[in-house]
């Protein structure tokens, strides 16, 4: 049995869950990259629902930056 695709939405509500998870328990570079993550989903989506080019939020970052995310994103 294949497994079901995930809404969009319910990837984004279970970033924020996840989020808040970590952040009751003090794991906070944990919930960093768990935020990054979903806000990533976001942008990608809202990128597609108005025809502009998929941007990475790494695009905006300085080499080390971008280094270090690329790191936790992987």
């Amino acid at each position: 049995m294949a497994a079901e695709r995930k809404t969009i939405q319910e990837l984004i509500e279970e970033g924020r869950s996840t989020t808040e998870s970590l952040l009751s328990h003090a794991n906070y570079a944990e919930a960093m990259i768990c935020s990054r993550k979903t806000l990533d989903t976001l942008v990608r989506s809202l990128c597609r629902r108005n025809n502009l080019p998929d941007g990475d939020l790494t695009d905006k970052q300085t080499p080390g930056q971008k280094k270090n995310l690329r790191r936790y994103l992987s």
